[in-house]
Parts: C-alpha cells; sequence; structure tokens
C-alpha cells in the first residue's frame, strides 16, 4: 500500500503505513515468573517491532506484573481535511490492543480507572520498564509491562471488527499460535457491521475438530461429526463454536447434511452458507475481510439474498425458508425477489422441521421492532401454513367500525403495536401472542343478524386456537397459560357507573398481575382499530379505581380471606367440594362488603351457610 503524505501538528511531513499484526501470548517460567512469548513476526515492509525487537529479547523475555493502560495520540488517518484520533487501548483481564504507525512519533497516556493521568513523553519517565522503543526511523514504542499481554497489531483500516473481546480473541489465538486459521464468521461479523450487540461468536478453522479438542480439552464436542465443538470462556458471558472448514452432502431430512468433508478453503466454506450477509468472514491472524458473495454489499443495500442458488439452498435445510423472514424483519431488509420466490416455492420444507424449531423462529419475528414485516412474509409466502395456518381464514373478513381493515390486518396491526420498551423478552412475547391471537376465532364466530355483523364469543374461540397452535409449537406451559389469560379476558367494558364491588370483581377474575397486561393488550387493540395514538380517558379512569381499591388492602384471593380451610375444619366443616364452594361464598361476600373481611363474621357466616344446607 503506498504511504499517504499528512503532515502532524508541526507541519512536519509524515506517512500513513498500514498497521500490521503482531501478538505476544503470556506463559508462567517453571519459576513461577512471567514470561511472554514473542513467535517471530513475518518479514515485510510493514513489520514495525522487527528493528527494536533483535536477539534473545525478539523471542522471549521476563516481566514482572505492573498494570498498562494506555491511549495514543497524534495518529493522522484519513484524507488530507480529516484527523481522526485512534480508538483507546482495549484493556479487559489479560488483553492489551495497541495501534502503532511507523514515521509518527507515538506518545502515550497512563489510565487508570478511566481517569487520564499525567502524559509522558519519554519513555525514562514511565511509572514501569520500557520494552522498546523506537530508533532514529521515528517511531517509539512504550510499554508499561506487567500483566498478561496481548498486542494487536491491525492490517486493513476500515476492514477491522472493533472491539474483539479479550477472551475470544485467547481462543483464536490458541489457534493462530498453534499453526490453525482461525476467522471470524456468521452472525458475529454481519452484526459488527450492523453495530449489532453479538451475543455468541462462531470460528472457523482448519484444525480438524480432534485437534481442536486437544488445544480445548475442556471444549463440549456439540456437533463433533460435522466439525463443530463448543468452547465457554472463563466469565460464562457467551459461547465460541469453533468448525472445521467443510463442505456438505446431500441434505436427505431437508434439515442436517447426510456427511461432510473437511478442507482448508474459507471461501469454499462460506459458500455453504445460508444467506450472503452471513458468508463473510474475518481472519483473525491477518484481519484480512473474506467477502466472496458480496455480504457487505447487500447489507449497505438492505438485502437478504440466498447465497448461490436460492432454490439449492432452501431444498438443503427447510428452516432457512423462515430463518429468510426472520432477518427481513428483525432487520428492516427485503428478500431479493428471487430469494422470495423460492421461499414460496420451497415452503413445504419447513413442515420437515421440528415444532421447536419453527418456534424458536417465530418468537424472533414477533420480538423484532415491527413483527408485521415478518408476519405479513408469512403469509404471502405461504410458510404461515407451518407455523399458524388460522391466519389465513382471517384474511378477507371485514369487520365493523375497523373501516378496510379485516382481521387479518388487524391482528397484524394490534401486534405491532405492543410497545417493547422496558419488557423482558419473554413478557413481550406473551403479549404479542395475545396479540397475534386475540382476534383469531372471529372467521369462526361471524354471524349477519339483521344485515349487522357480529363475532359472539370469539375470544373464547380464539383462547381455544391460541392453546391448541401454542401446545403445538411447544411453546412453555406457563407461557401458554398467560397468553390464553389475557385472550379469554381482552373484551372487558368498563363504564363510569361500575360500583367499587363491581371494581373488585373485577380484579378477583382476571387476576390483580393480569390487569397491566390486559390494559397494554386493550390499548393496542384500539391503536390498531384507530390507525394511530390514541387517548382513552376511560381506561385512565378505571386505573385509577383499581389502584384505589387495592391501596386499601382489600381481598381479591382465597389468600386475602381472614379464614382458611383449617379454620372452616375447626367448625366440623369437612375437606370436601362443599368447602370449596364455601370459601368461594366467603370471597364473594368479602368482595361485595370488605368490612365483613374478619376471621369472627367469616366464621359466623360460614357456620350459618353450612349448617343451615345441613337441615
Amino acid at each position: 500500500m503506498q504511504a499517504v503524505p499528512r503532515r502532524n501538528k508541526k507541519n512536519t511531513l509524515i506517512r500513513r503505513m498500514p498497521l500490521v499484526d503482531w501478538v505476544f501470548s503470556l506463559e508462567e517460567g517453571s519459576d513461577g515468573q512471567k514470561m511472554i512469548e514473542a513467535p517471530c513476526p513475518p518479514a515485510g515492509e510493514h513489520n514495525l517491532l522487527r528493528p527494536a525487537m533483535q536477539g534473545e529479547l525478539y523471542r522471549k523475555f521476563r516481566v514482572g506484573v505492573v498494570l498498562f493502560l494506555g491511549v495514543l495520540q497524534n495518529f493522522v488517518f484519513g484524507h488530507a481535511d480529516e484527523r481522526v484520533m485512534p480508538d483507546t487501548v482495549e484493556i479487559a483481564h489479560d488483553k492489551i490492543r495497541l495501534k502503532v504507525c511507523r514515521d509518527a512519533d507515538i506518545e502515550a497516556r497512563v489510565r487508570r480507572n478511566h481517569a487520564i493521568g499525567g502524559f509522558r513523553e519519554r519513555a525514562d519517565n514511565f511509572v514501569g520498564r520500557t520494552i522498546a522503543s523506537g530508533d532514529d526511523e521515528g517511531y517509539h514504542i512504550y510499554f508499561l509491562v506487567d500483566t498478561t499481554m496481548s498486542l494487536r497489531y491491525t492490517s486493513a483500516p476500515g476492514m477491522r471488527i472493533p472491539n474483539i473481546d479479550p477472551e475470544l480473541r485467547k481462543i483464536a489465538d490458541t489457534l493462530i499460535r498453534n499453526g490453525k486459521k482461525a476467522y471470524l464468521v456468521g452472525g458475529a461479523v454481519r452484526d459488527a457491521f450492523l453495530k449489532r450487540p453479538v451475543t455468541d461468536f462462531d470460528i472457523a478453522t482448519d484444525a480438524t475438530p480432534q485437534e481442536s479438542m486437544r488445544l480445548f480439552p475442556w471444549a463440549v464436542p456439540t456437533g463433533i461429526q460435522h466439525g463443530t465443538i463448543t468452547v465457554i470462556p472463563r466469565s460464562r458471558r457467551y459461547k465460541v463454536e469453533i468448525t472445521t472448514f467443510r463442505t456438505e452432502g446431500a441434505y436427505t431430512d431437508g434439515r442436517h447434511p447426510d456427511n461432510v468433508a473437511f478442507i482448508d478453503d474459507i471461501s469454499l466454506d462460506l459458500s455453504r452458507r445460508d444467506f450472503t450477509i452471513n458468508a463473510m468472514a474475518f481472519d483473525l491472524a491477518t484481519n484480512v475481510f473474506v467477502d466472496p458473495f458480496g455480504g457487505r454489499k447487500d447489507l449497505e443495500d438492505r438485502i437478504i439474498r440466498a447465497v448461490g442458488n436460492p432454490l439449492d439452498r432452501f431444498r438443503e435445510d427447510g428452516l432457512r425458508t423462515i430463518r429468510a423472514i426472520r432477518f427481513a424483519s428483525q432487520l428492516g431488509f427485503v428478500i431479493e425477489p428471487a430469494t422470495l420466490g423460492a421461499i414460496a416455492e420451497c415452503r413445504g420444507g419447513l413442515l420437515r422441521i421440528s415444532a421447536e424449531r419453527i418456534r424458536d423462529e417465530f418468537s424472533k419475528i414477533l420480538g423484532s421492532r415491527k413483527p408485521s414485516v415478518g408476519l405479513r412474509l408469512l403469509v404471502d409466502t405461504g410458510t404461515v401454513e407451518a407455523v399458524v395456518p388460522e391466519l389465513v381464514a382471517c384474511k378477507g373478513v371485514h369487520q365493523p367500525r375497523h373501516g378496510a381493515q379485516d382481521v387479518l390486518a388487524h391482528l397484524f396491526a394490534t401486534t405491532d403495536a405492543i410497545i417493547p420498551d422496558n419488557l423482558s423478552e419473554e413478557h413481550l412475547l406473551i403479549l404479542r401472542l395475545a396479540a397475534l391471537f386475540h382476534d383469531i376465532g372471529k372467521p369462526l364466530c361471524r354471524s349477519n343478524d339483521k344485515d349487522e355483523v357480529s363475532f359472539y364469543g370469539h375470544e373464547l374461540e380464539s383462547e381455544k386456537i391460541a392453546r391448541r397452535r401454542l401446545l403445538q409449537l411447544k411453546y412453555p406451559n406457563a407461557v401458554i397459560e398467560k397468553v390464553c389469560h389475557l385472550i379469554r379476558h381482552h373484551m372487558f367494558n368498563y363504564e363510569p357507573g361500575w360500583s367499587d364491588a363491581a371494581i373488585r370483581r373485577f380484579i378477583a377474575r382476571v387476576g390483580l398481575s393480569s390487569v397491566t397486561d390486559l390494559f397494554a393488550l386493550r390499548l393496542a387493540d384500539t391503536t390498531a382499530t384507530t390507525g394511530g395514538p390514541c387517548s382513552w380517558p376511560l381506561l385512565s379512569e378505571f386505573k385509577s379505581r383499581i389502584d384505589h381499591v387495592v391501596e386499601a388492602g382489600e381481598a381479591f384471593t382465597l389468600k386475602d380471606l381472614a379464614v382458611n380451610g383449617d379454620d372452616l375444619a375447626a367448625l366440623g366443616i369437612p375437606r370436601t367440594k362443599e368447602m370449596g364452594a364455601l370459601l368461594s361464598a366467603l370471597l364473594d361476600a368479602a368482595l361485595e362488603d370488605p368490612s365483613l373481611n374478619t376471621k369472627e363474621k367469616m366464621l359466623e357466616i360460614a357456620r350459618a351457610k353450612y349448617f343451615s344446607l345441613q337441615r
């Protein structure tokens, strides 16, 4: 690469050279001293450390324990009219990332706990030992040494994944030090470009699974027959899957390859992946960006495109059809026409996929910022038949007071109207499932009486459909119960004339813990109907009245009663169904008149009710 002429603050001509990779790894010597192993960097014009590291110092040296914290100053990058500060040196546990530039003086600041300390211009002013410094070639490298160090120099500005986690770096360096390749691939590369959080990492390597297991004996052989092992870092914050470069045979079951062949070509390995945005890689040894199928451009153009022939990709693995839709929904991307057409043509392959895998993709669609994008693609491509086929019947079913919006469009709009802010992943899923299913029974309940369309009892039919479908998709029972409960009770109709007793009965019927979610569902329902944000004074008044009776500490459940089964048994009432019915009658009395909820009055009512029935 040709140097770019630049001038520093003193108007001295300097040159910008590419950055290079160089790694130190720390070991412990036989005497317990920390020892830094410094493998010989490759020769080349960009090898910055070779002039400063000679002889024995060049290969191995010992250091004590100090903490190095630094940031580089006076870097000048970019165009002639642009001055950009370098990234802060990354430090976490046992890693330090440092960037150096030839032919430019490098000065450093000492930082401790993010507080900038005094400026140091000479090596002998540092609190610590100087390992290497520049000579008359015009650059200086200062090290404060005293901890496990990995100094990483990158070779392609603009093609770096920022903030490589230190534990991931350590795993990659283990492969690299043993002569193996290590490429960061898949979602981590995609999400780094999109500046989205990365939770798990995939490394592709030419090491065989057996070689990888020898390097990481604590790893889990999660898919070793297909070349994959899983490494859990010490912090357990994420997992790293290490997979051998491979090609794949036929997919007889429509989900997994019948056989794989291990290879040593990253481009050939990337060719087996599903979408171009997932078929990019970074060489963690040289930081070379590998993008044989134009994934970076598709990211910029916001396009989901299959790698190679989309029909081949979807016939190999039926789950890829709903994965493409999920990515489009999550990222707000468009599926390019050939890929979209192939999804519709190969939709039957999804019927061969396990319910759990379909459920997971469906849940991610519902968790996206605008789930209607993915939901509509499911319907348009026909893949909905393997997920929630009952949605198809909602298309074209019009309803009064909804304008031109049919039931399907209303369900999609209600799902979008559930705002994800401040909701946990599971809580958001429950509310959006309830929103999607809350009117799904309307086509079965539609009646036309005297030219007036009605859907009487649709909430009960919707609950049945939701329970059946969610059970088939293998959702947890707790999720199913909460969703069905919200659907069953979403048609409440508060009026200002309600008595406090009616308020208490409402709370007892729906459960105090469900009130907030019911209100959120009802507000989303109303927002979808009106086509935009709305105010509902009655709902605010209802909420205020509920808060008032709750603050009074009144009884809403059997547990809130002043008596229990033991108290009734002491009166001689047997522990049968009659006792349960009697407790329910006592709760009704307390809901009507909270002043009755004392032990004396409750026992008096119980005695009168039970023994009068025995005569």
